[in-house]
């Protein structure tokens, strides 16, 4: 969409109110937690929230795919926890959609999305696979995005903007 975001919850939070003046001041926040407030008291109707619902995952596996493909260090760091062996899980207790919740049997939804896109970094960027792999360009995107989306993602996030998830955590061993 060729807009710049603080962070990968600025764009998930703004992709809510898409086409709307509120996907401006959303995207807008100083923080990701403001994106998320603001975001939420922003009544959707049932219509709304049914689309949203059937389309968030999609949202948040594009605005990932963009942190990570863009932004060389934080690739790095999450190919290691490949390298290790981890798996990866959003430990936030009472969210049993995108975090394991309380008692572990959430859905997990961004860690798993979280490791899909850590398994196509490697491909992408590490495995030497892929032809014209360029390992040194972490602007390289339009490779793996073409692979993959036919052209879904372009540069939306600026890398010098991104922040790293503070809520990533590995399984115990």
């Amino acid at each position: 969409d060729g807009k710049s975001y603080r962070s990968v919850e600025h764009y998930f939070q703004a992709m809510k109110h898409r086409g709307t003046i509120n996907e401006e001041k959303v995207r807008l926040c100083n923080t990701a937690d403001e994106a998320k407030k603001l975001a939420n008291s922003i009544r959707m109707s049932d219509s709304q929230v049914l689309v949203w619902d059937s389309e968030k995952l999609d949202v948040m596996l594009k605005g990932l795919r963009a942190k990570f493909y863009q932004n060389e260090n934080l690739r790095k760091k999450l190919l290691d926890t490949l390298k290790m062996g981890k798996l990866l899980f959003e430990d936030t207790t009472g969210d049993y959609d995108w975090g394991i919740g309380t008692n572990g049997d959430g859905n997990n939804y961004l860690g798993r999305l979280l490791m899909k896109v850590r398994e196509e970094c490697w491909l992408f960027f590490e495995s030497g696979l892929l032809p014209n792999n360029n390992n040194n360009n972490n602007n390289n995107v339009g490779g793996p995005v073409s692979l993959i989306d036919s052209g879904l993602i372009n540069t939306a996030f600026s890398p010098a903007k991104n922040v790293p998830f503070e809520v990533m955590q590995y399984s115990p061993e």
